[in-house]
This record gives C-alpha cells, sequence and structure tokens, in this order.
C-alpha cells in the first residue's frame, strides 16, 4: 500500500494521522528524501488543505494538499520486516508507531544537533569547544546514561545497549544572552535492555561491544565502557578507534565474536588529548581525566570504576570548571577527582588531607564508598592523628572490615609441614575477629579461653591482612572492668 521509495519530483507524501488523548488528530507527513541516518527520515508535523481522511491508516497524499510546518520537524524510522521499535523506546522519544506492510514505522521527536565521529577532522564543532564546553557534553553524557540506569519513574532500569556516535546528537545554541546552550540526547533505543542477571542476545557496534556482552551479561558497566572512546573524542583525542579500524578493515571476513575480542586486546588511541583547547588544561588534571577515561574502557569489567564513581568523578569535573570560570575556590573538587580516580598523592599533601577531614559528613562517607584499600589505610591513620571524629573513624574502619571479610574468603588453610615451621592466620580465626567486632562482643574477644587466638591475630606478619587485623581489633574496645570479667 505504501511506497517509501523517493518519488522522481518528490510529489507525493506518506501521511500519518496520530490521534491525540484528547481525540483530536495531528497529522505528520513524510516524502522519505531527507535522510537523517539508519532508515531514519525527516518528516514534517502537517495540516490538509481540503480535509478529507477519515481514518487513523498512512496513506499516500499529493504534497500540494499539505501545509507542512517546516518549524516542527519530526523523525520517522523504518524497519524491515525483522525488527521492531524497542520496548523502552518511550525512555527517548515516541510519538506513534504503525505498521505498514509488515513493516514498523516509529515517529520520534526530531532532535537537532551534530554527531560524534572517530576521527577529530570530521568533528568541526567538536575542535571549537571550550574546555568548560566539553566537561558540560561529558557530564550530560554520564548523567543521560544514569537517567536509563536509575533514574526511571516509568519503567525499569535500562542499559542504552548501542552507544556510538551516530547515536548521540549534541546540540549548542546562543541564548538570549549570547552564550551557548549545550543540549546531549541519547538516540535509537532499539538494542536497549533490562538491567537483570540474566543472559541477554548480544547485539550492538562491534567496535563499542564490551568483552562480557559476548556471554550476555548487560550491565550499566557496559554503557559507560562503550562511551569512553566517545569521551576521549569530545577531549580531543584524533581518533581513539584508529588501531581498531585499522585491525576491522584488515579482517573483514573474521567472525563476529572474534573479531569483539580482538578489538578488546587493542587501546583506544589518546594522542591529541586536550591539544586543541585555546586555553590550556593544567597537566595534573589532564592526567586525572585520561586516566579514569581509560579505566572505564578497561577490557575486563571487573578494573572498571563503578558507576556511582563516573557520576562522581564527572559530576566534581564539572564543578571544578564551574569554579574557575567564576575564579572560585577549586581544592574540594580537586579533592573528589583524585579518591575518585584512585589517585593516592592527595593521602601524602597535608592541604587536602586536611580538607578532607573538614567536609560535611555525607560526603565523606560518599567518597569513603568509593576508595580502594589503598585509600582506607592510610586515610584512618591519617584520621587519628588528627583526632577525627569518631564517626569517620569508625566508618573507615567498617570498610576495613568489609575488605578483611573478603580476603578471609581466600585464605588457604596451611599444610601440614607449614605448620611444623609457622601458624599462619586462619579464615576461622579471622572470621571470628570479625564476628567480635561486629556485635561488639569485648567479652569474648578478651576472655582469657580465647587470649592464645587474640595474641596470634596481633603478631600476624601477613602484609595483605595484618594492618586490616590491626585496625578492626582496635575497634573491639575493653571497657575499664572488663578485667573483672576475666578474675
Amino acid at each position: 500500500m505504501v511506497n517509501h521509495e523517493k518519488d522522481s519530483e518528490f510529489s507525493l507524501c506518506t501521511l500519518f494521522p496520530v490521534q491525540q488523548n484528547n481525540g483530536r488528530v495531528v497529522y505528520y507527513a513524510c516524502d522519505f528524501s531527507e535522510e537523517l541516518g539508519g532508515d531514519v527520515y525527516k518528516g514534517y508535523q502537517c495540516t490538509i488543505i481540503k480535509p478529507d481522511v477519515t481514518h487513523l491508516k498512512p496513506c499516500r497524499i499529493a504534497k500540494e494538499e499539505l501545509d507542512l510546518n517546516k518549524e516542527q520537524p519530526v523523525a520517522i524510522k523504518l524497519y524491515d520486516g525483522k525488527q521492531h521499535p524497542s520496548p523502552y523506546q518511550f525512555y527517548a522519544s515516541k510519538i506513534a508507531t504503525f505498521n505498514m506492510d509488515n513493516r514498523d514505522v516509529l515517529i520520534m521527536d526530531f532532535v537537532d544537533g551534530f554527531h560524534i565521529y572517530p576521527d577529530l577532522q570530521d568533528n568541526p564543532q567538536l575542535k571549537k569547544l571550550t574546555f568548560f564546553q566539553a566537561v558540560d557534553i561529558a557530564w550530560q553524557l554520564i548523567l543521560g546514561l544514569n537517567h536509563l540506569h536509575y533514574k526511571n519513574s516509568s519503567g525499569p532500569s535500562i542499559v542504552h545497549g548501542d552507544i556510538k556516535g551516530e547515536n548521540i546528537k549534541i546540540s549548542l545554541k546562543l541564548d538570549k544572552d549570547n552564550k551557548y546552550k549545550i543540549d546531549v540526547s541519547y538516540l535509537d533505543l532499539d538494542y536497549a535492555k533490562p538491567i537483570v542477571s540474566r543472559v541477554q542476545d548480544v547485539q550492538g557496534t562491534p567496535e563499542h561491544i564490551a568483552l562480557e556482552l559476548l556471554d550476555g551479561y548487560y550491565s550499566e558497566a557496559s554503557d559507560f565502557f562503550a562511551l569512553s572512546p566517545l569521551l576521549l573524542s569530545i577531549f580531543g583525542a584524533h581518533n581513539p578507534l584508529q588501531k581498531i579500524i585499522e585491525f576491522r578493515d584488515s579482517h573483514k571476513y573474521m567472525d563476529h565474536a572474534e573479531l569483539v575480542r580482538k578489538f578488546r586486546d587493542i587501546d583506544f588511541c589518546t594522542k591529541g588529548l586536550f591539544e586543541h583547547f585555546d586555553k590550556k588544561v593544567e597537566p595534573f588534571l589532564c592526567q586525572l581525566i585520561e586516566r579514569f577515561i581509560l579505566k572505564m574502557g578497561e577490557k575486563n569489567k571487573q578494573n572498571r570504576p563503578l558507576a556511582d564513581a563516573v557520576l562522581e568523578f564527572f559530576t566534581a569535573l564539572r564543578q571544578l570548571s564551574l569554579a574557575d570560570e567564576l575564579k572560585d575556590d577549586r581544592d574540594s573538587y580537586l579533592l573528589r577527582l583524585c579518591v575518585v580516580a584512585q589517585d593516592e598523592r592527595w593521602l601524602t599533601d597535608k592541604k587536602y588531607q586536611t580538607l578532607f577531614l573538614n567536609l560535611d559528613e555525607n560526603l565523606q562517607n560518599r567518597l569513603i564508598a568509593l576508595m580502594n584499600i589503598n585509600h582506607y589505610i592510610p586515610l584512618y591513620r591519617v584520621a587519628q592523628e588528627n583526632n577525627a571524629p569518631v564517626t569517620l573513624v569508625d566508618e573507615l574502619r567498617k570498610n576495613i572490615a568489609s575488605y578483611l571479610s573478603q580476603k578471609s574468603l581466600v585464605l588457604i588453610p596451611p599444610s601440614k609441614l607449614v605448620s611444623i615451621f609457622c601458624s599462619p592466620v586462619t579464615q576461622k580465626e579471622v572470621q571470628w575477629l570479625l564476628h567480635c567486632y561486629k556485635h561488639h562482643d569485648f567479652v569474648d574477644f578478651y576472655s582469657p579461653q580465647n587470649e592464645k587466638t587474640r595474641i596470634k591475630l596481633a603478631q600476624c606478619t601477613e602484609k595483605t591482612i595484618a594492618p586490616l587485623i590491626a585496625i578492626v581489633a582496635e575497634g573491639i574496645i575493653k571497657p575499664a572492668d572488663v578485667s573483672e570479667l576475666s578474675k
């Protein structure tokens, strides 16, 4: 019935009637002459000059019979018979869907702006960005994913599933104050999937597919992995995918899954990062940003930052950039960036030590939750030396105890031969310590029958757990009258 091939003179349009909730019918028309890419075309809201359409099905109509409103464009996607619109499309934009000749049609809001291409030379708009604008775009991209991952009020948490440059639109428009307003949008949710623990079908663009997706396991981390080379592009990398594209072009007949595995052994290229900004960015900040983005793009999922860390990093980075614009104090934002990026240099800087100790307690706890054990122990000692509030010391000790609990699970019982010469701390002994700490059981911990175990734990020399044991033991406080209990 409906032929979407371009008419030689584009004299015909396909008319799409969409009934609103109030019963009113709004019409959209498209002659499929303006391609937007990926079987997506530009259409327009319109009115019929001489209304005689009484049904709600798509139909062909002469363009002369329509009054097209060029100020109200829409995007219209045609699917082949094997594909269908995502059930999660409404998270982005969905005006209406139709079925024509066993093919689905999706009408969406038109999003103006530019895409991100691998080669910086194909991104003239990116080359003109200031550092603050690049940071703002990166932050909005993170917020957009955070919305899909966590903040949905109308449906389940989802992953985008196909993040690539062509599925992002960036709009820069001058406002009434002659300042650029930046808007960032994710397009094409056809591969979106719920965040669940079960295996799901593998889909997406090979250059951006995280390794774990080959096993069907989607998560927030897989979306952030796919985004990482695009973030490098935004900050000026000449072509983050250069080596990957070269490998792809020289292995055109390689199996899809094997191609992805090979891609993941190839590093993203960072040449050119930060070089194009007129106002040069301080080297230390450049190092933090580059390292963090590359961490997001790590081959193994367990080596990538947590989703909360990604949001914290780019939020602090944007706040730092705003502070620079307004010439405000920036140290607290630099501190947050260092903590989240797992940079340990701040722990030996008296200024940043003091700054952390004086942060709001909620912010302290939020940052502690994003630290690793290399931060916990020195920060615990700093807190003690500076008579920090008990709440801070307890929070650090609680996280150290949690880490010790995980480490204890992999403690290997000593062999009989080893036991002749020494007696390493066992999993059972560590678990006893943790039980006493968790339940504030100082009576059992300091009882005479457990004295040997207590001394053994105190004399532990195993470098990976000895300092953890000492800190947890410090949290089992012995009351003044506990000595009376042992008499």
